[in-house]
């Protein structure tokens, strides 16, 4: 029975979802952003499978191409090209001897089960040890809202403070906070960030705990501590505390890796290409015709809608994820597509240049008529909301110049004030009171 089982073509529609899983053990994706491309691939290969299985008559074969496909798309060059060489050979052998080449994919077929089946298990197994949250931390002390209003948070990715705009690009960013300042927000000065990775941010922030406490270490980097601070997101007091005074919690996800808010009572997303995803493809035959820019703006458009409409007077906590001014950089200053920027515009590469300047600057115009027009359409509805618009860490450039990693934007409009030196992790001791965990 064994036998006939490992003698059926399987291998080619098993190894979608195989190479889906192993790109995700060896990543720090969030288990939520694992579920549509595995899916999907199990589908497209199901479906190749069966239309070259039911045209050609020929199963083995069938399961053969729909592999070498897969590896293709996902880009797996060292097995595919192996692989490939292996059926060259074989077929024309085959065709020497008179036999016609198709005929020759049943001797692919046992030896290929068996290897995709036993990739497959140790894949699933990774996926499942990896995505387990392990001993989190206590929540901490009771926490309760002080604040009388709706609030939303605007996180703008990467976006600069405006003194390192004006000292690496010459940019004055001061008519956009004179704008901001015109509706009623306070825009620091002098704010910072107190780490320099929005998965290392948010979590604190939400926590209000220092990094090395939620866990238990020392940063460094890894895929598993990235992994625990999702879980760690995912699990943080401030939403129990809006929970408990009767606020709707909205998560507006962007498409970045680990990042997703999916305790949240209302969670929207754009239905475009996640990071992820792009992971799979970028190396892959599909690269030069999948719209990755385009999905990037799409994307960012999209959160901004999904912020609108978030927008009520009724009891709400809305927190945005806007993966913007991060690079990639797509957007001119009139909204349209930006021209192409590769190394040049990569993070962490070394000093500014032109280039780099011309897209970021370019993005952020334009991305500051996005959260003009989306505070201003918060106001109309929700006109005594706490409004926060800040960012995570700096543009990242440069390795030389780690100051500018930690200078942020922040601008507050309403709420109980914050300081000029304000930090992510300080927003929320100021929108919260502490108390004894008694209801006092």
């Amino acid at each position: 029975m064994a036998a006939t089982t490992l003698t059926r073509p399987y291998y080619g529609v098993l190894l979608g979802p195989t190479l889906v899983l192993a790109a995700y053990g060896g990543t720090h994706v969030s288990p939520d952003h694992l579920y549509r491309p595995l899916i999907t691939s199990a589908a497209v290969a199901v479906i190749a499978f069966a239309v070259i299985g039911v045209a050609s008559r020929r199963w083995h074969a069938a399961a053969f191409v729909v592999a070498l496909s897969l590896l293709a798309v996902i880009g797996v060059w060292a097995l595919f090209w192996p692989l490939l060489a292996a059926w060259l050979f074989v077929a024309w052998r085959s065709t020497r001897l008179h036999v016609r080449s198709w005929a020759v994919a049943p001797e692919f077929t046992q030896p290929l089960n068996v290897l995709v089946s036993a990739w497959f298990g140790i894949a699933l197994a990774t996926a499942v040890l990896v995505s387990l949250p392990g001993d989190l931390p206590s929540r901490g002390e009771s926490v309760a809202v002080s604040a009388e209003s709706n609030i939303y948070m605007i996180l703008l990715d990467g976006y600069p403070r405006a003194d390192t705009l004006l000292e690496y690009f010459g940019f004055d960013n001061r008519p956009f906070l004179s704008e901001l300042e015109a509706r009623g927000f306070e825009v620091a000065e002098d704010s910072r960030t107190d780490y320099v990775g929005t998965i290392q941010v948010v979590p604190t922030m939400l926590h209000m705990r220092p990094l090395e406490d939620l866990l238990g270490g020392a940063w460094d980097g890894s895929d598993a501590q990235h992994r625990r601070l999702w879980h760690l997101l995912n699990h943080a007091p401030a939403h129990d505390a809006f929970e408990a005074a009767g606020y709707t919690t909205h998560s507006i996800l962007s498409s970045a890796e680990a990042l997703d808010w999916r305790t949240a009572d209302v969670v929207l997303e754009s239905l475009w290409l996640t990071r992820f995803e792009d992971h799979l493809l970028q190396n892959g035959v599909l690269h030069t015709i999948v719209p990755f820019d385009a999905s990037d703006r799409a994307e960012v458009l999209d959160a901004f809608t999904n912020l609108e409409a978030s927008a009520g007077t009724s009891a709400r906590f809305v927190f945005a994820h806007i993966m913007s001014p991060h690079n990639p950089y797509v957007f001119a200053v009139d909204g349209t597509p930006a021209e192409p920027c590769g190394h040049e515009c990569t993070n962490h590469a070394g000093p500014p240049n032109p280039m780099l300047g011309d897209r970021l600057i370019g993005q952020i115009q334009y991305l500051n008529t996005l959260v003009l027009d989306a505070v201003d359409h918060i106001a109309a509805v929700d006109p005594e909301a706490i409004v926060i618009v800040f960012s995570d860490h700096g543009l990242r450039r440069d390795r030389a110049d780690m100051d500018e990693w930690h200078r942020t934007l922040f601008a507050a409009r309403g709420g109980p004030g914050f300081p000029d030196r304000v930090t992510p992790m300080a927003i929320f001791p100021s929108l919260l009171s502490q108390t004894d965990g008694r209801g006092d």
